[in-house]
């Protein structure tokens, strides 16, 4: 595990990618969406899912990439060293 820059709150370098999980119960996200979305019956959340399935997906996935990304400066940090 690669995790030179853990004082930046980067996430360690993996090759199986378990850094992206969320442990969160498909449950308790599917009633995130329904709460956050106003849908009160399983028809209109099939539909809504159905009509909104990339931006929920690009939702997902610029969630994952903003907690598991860091900014790190290294070139900052080589000319101090020079």
């Amino acid at each position: 595990m690669d995790n030179r820059y853990f004082s930046y709150n980067c996430p360690p370098l993996m090759q199986d990618k378990r850094y992206l999980t969320d442990y969160v119960k498909n449950s308790t996200y599917e009633q995130y969406i329904r709460n956050k979305n106003n849908i009160y019956n399983s028809w209109d959340y099939k539909r809504f899912l159905q009509n909104t399935a990339l931006e929920t997906i690009n939702e997902s996935y610029k969630t994952a990439i903003k907690q598991n990304t860091c900014k790190v400066n290294c070139v900052s940090k080589l000319s101090k060293l020079y």
